[in-house]
């Protein structure tokens, strides 16, 4: 019964949450036994500590594995369809092209954090998660992002402050921020993110 609505909910090589699946209404043992017998039985894969999914076989005949980014997304970044984290430091430096420096560790702000620091591992993926300076949700992760983003620039930055205002604004565009949603947020962040806003000609104009 697992099986089949496991099938039913999840795709192959989805990422699986044991906690997301206390829903199940048809538990006939603890939901641990469960899923470890069908593990055992090679009809699910167990990735990490209550992470599991459906095995998937690539077009080279090789089983694949759920992607980092898929495993992060599922733990920390979205619950229930709702935002509730997003990617910081270098990673995110590292995709929008201010450095070419590529991140041995993710690093994550969640509402899932208790500390203001914490590093774990999950699988092989080394993680540094953080607690957000107010709750995350859909309507303000992107700002929370850009401003963190804002705060730590100096310590990324391979180019100069020119590309990368050009490059940040094609990420603002691309996200939709506003000036003003970004100013109602500015409270919360130490004075270094105005200096560095101003600084990289962000408050000229607000943006033009």
């Amino acid at each position: 019964m697992l099986y089949e609505y496991i099938k039913a909910n999840y795709a192959p090589n989805e990422p699986i949450l044991s906690n997301e699946l206390q829903k199940y209404p048809y538990k006939s043992t603890s939901l641990r036994q469960e899923l470890k017998s069908l593990t055992d039985k090679g009809l699910l894969r167990r990735y990490d500590r209550g992470i599991y999914y459906l095995p998937k076989m690539t077009i080279f005949n090789i089983e694949a594995v759920p992607s980092r980014n898929s495993i992060i997304e599922k733990k920390y970044l979205k619950q229930d369809n709702e935002n509730i984290g997003y990617v910081s430091g270098l990673g995110l430096a590292n995709q929008l092209g201010l450095t070419s420096q590529v991140a041995s560790v993710v690093e994550i702000v969640t509402n899932k954090a208790t500390k203001e620091y914490k590093e774990l591992s999950i699988g092989n993926i080394t993680v540094i998660m953080r607690k957000p300076k107010i709750t995350v949700d859909s309507t303000n992760y992107q700002v929370l992002q850009f401003l963190d983003l804002i705060k730590d620039i100096n310590a990324f930055l391979e180019i100069s402050k020119h590309e990368a205002k050009e490059k940040i604004l094609l990420y603002i565009k691309k996200t939709g921020l506003l000036f003003s949603t970004i100013e109602k947020y500015l409270k919360y962040y130490p004075p270094i993110v105005y200096k560095n806003l101003y600084e990289m000609g962000f408050l000229i104009n607000a943006y033009s």
